[in-house]
């Protein structure tokens, strides 16, 4: 990587090392153009006109209506921003919410306030309304002391980090930078805190670490080395925190943002790297003898090469685009693959994760299961080369063309870390050992392909329930289900089936039933 120049990482060998590793850095963004008089689009113009006509109205002359944090940093950097939050002085947000309620909601209470709640690490209470088909959340200035209003400096101090610490002061129409950081490092690429980590992490949330990472690989930038030191040094109690007070759900809502990005390698790695992986598991939840350390390893060079591959282009001769190949998907297969074997309840720990830690719905937890439930027949087929036409179909059907491509890759990822034992994070890869293993996976899809198997999950039986019905004369649920799966996997065996045959298929099957049910 190229870092910013005021940033100097010599010190931390541990991230020196993630910088020089070519298969997850990335060229920081290290020149950004700022442009301080960005001007606002029409809805912002309402909005902003709106408060400051509501402050006019009421007498307010001593009050300031401040745009915080991402709008500002994503105006700066040229980016549309519908993420709007309002910082006000010398009152309190839920005060200014009723002002604005007052105004465009007459006799009306059209505001939400979300109150302050230290166990869920929420340190400041919020109100949210709707301007102009907008949500806009408000709240006063934060300062060290959490129940006073503060100042625009203690605001920006206790902010998460120094790009999210800038403001675009309505009243005056200019962007204003209390801490002298925010500018310089949005322009030099940095990612640090206002205060000292200490400081900020426990003021805000340890939690903030997961969007410091998400933040680096979104935008390109460096990881302040400041930042880098304190959280090598005190890995155990970040682990801790994240045990003690992080809610899952947001949890699971950050690692979506992370593993959205194609760089999202460099921030498992981090973790990795920075004996944290854990926070995104958490799982002591589950199992307490930390009899899992030993697969973050192979989990974290999984997630470099599964990502590695998925920017190649046709690594497989085949285009991947959204139609066939989900990368949040993917990337959630790369994370929690080698938990699959572990059982917790009843279920994987693979499910369990995806359930429990992150909270995700049943979408996801179905892939994951369905997937995994799969892989390891899949993987033998492959590399048996015994392409039974029957078998294989049923595997597509289960997995879904959707995730045929995904799956392909997960293997390929899967076996070259199997047969290349690594005591370290992967930085190179054996090109040979790579392009043999490839080749199998090709003839594979190849044999989909030109079988025309790639959306059997889209395959209809020839005769519909009622259809089975009339002709055979059966009135059992249960029969007619059986039927019907016998009928799709003749289908399966033999594409050119007609409905003639499949009525004398269905009719021998009938009677196999009977038989077997007689006896």
């Amino acid at each position: 990587m190229e870092t910013g120049e005021e940033v100097d990482n010599k010190d931390n060998a541990i991230y020196k090392k993630l910088e020089s590793n070519n298969l997850i850095s990335y060229k920081i963004n290290n020149n950004n153009q700022i442009d301080k008089n960005f001007k606002l689009n029409e809805k912002e113009e309402k909005c902003f006109s709106t408060l400051i006509n509501i402050l006019k109205k009421n007498n307010l002359n001593s009050i300031i209506c401040r745009v915080a944090g991402g709008w500002v940093r994503d105006k700066l950097l040229g980016k549309e921003c519908d993420d709007i939050d309002i910082t006000i002085n010398d009152m309190k947000g839920s005060e200014f919410a009723k002002l604005i309620n007052d105004e465009i909601n007459p006799n009306q209470s059209k505001f939400g306030i979300f109150q302050q709640n230290l166990k869920k690490e929420k340190n400041i209470e919020v109100s949210n309304i709707e301007l102009f088909n907008t949500s806009i959340d408000i709240v006063n200035l934060r300062c060290e002391n959490i129940n006073n209003i503060g100042t625009p400096l203690s605001d920006a101090e206790y902010r998460d980090i120094t790009i999210n610490s800038l403001f675009y002061n309505i009243n005056e129409q200019k962007v204003e930078d209390f801490t002298q950081k925010g500018i310089n490092h949005l322009e030099k690429g940095i990612i640090a805190t206002p205060l000292e980590p200490e400081i900020t992490l426990n003021y805000q949330s340890y939690f903030i670490i997961l969007r410091i990472l998400r933040f680096a690989v979104k935008f390109k930038f460096v990881v302040d080395n400041n930042l880098n030191n304190y959280i090598e040094k005190n890995s155990e109690i970040i682990k801790n925190k994240f045990y003690e007070k992080i809610a899952n759900e947001r949890i699971g809502k950050e690692l979506l943002k992370i593993i959205s990005d194609n760089n999202s390698a460099f921030a498992i790695s981090y973790l990795y790297s920075f004996n944290i992986l854990d926070i995104i598991f958490l799982i002591r939840n589950y199992d307490t003898k930390n009899k899992y350390d030993k697969i973050y390893l192979k989990i974290t060079n999984l997630y470099i090469l599964g990502e590695y591959l998925y920017k190649k282009e046709k690594l497989l001769d085949i285009e991947i685009g959204e139609d066939n190949f989900n990368k949040i998907n993917y990337s959630l297969l790369l994370l929690t693959l080698y938990f699959r074997g572990f059982k917790k309840n009843g279920a994987s720990l693979s499910q369990q994760i995806i359930k429990h830690t992150y909270k995700l719905g049943f979408a996801y937890q179905n892939i994951i299961y369905l997937i995994f439930k799969n892989f390891d027949n899949l993987f033998n087929i492959i590399n048996q080369g015994n392409f039974d036409r029957l078998n294989i179909g049923k595997i597509i059907r289960k997995i879904t063309y959707n995730n045929i491509i995904p799956i392909l890759y997960l293997l390929i990822s899967y076996e070259y870390i199997e047969k290349n034992e690594l005591n370290s994070i992967l930085n190179e890869i054996n090109n040979d050992a790579l392009q043999i293993i490839i080749a199998k996976y090709k003839i594979f899809l190849n044999y989909l392909i030109e079988e025309d198997m790639l959306h059997l999950d889209k395959i209809q039986p020839l005769l519909k329930g009622k259809e089975i019905i009339d002709i055979l004369n059966i009135k059992s649920n249960k029969e007619i289900q059986i039927l019907n799966e016998f009928l799709i996997e003749e289908q399966i065996k033999n594409p050119k089936l007609n409905k003639i045959e499949a009525v004398e298929l269905l009719k021998k099957k009938k009677n196999e039933i009977t038989s077997n049910n007689i006896k």
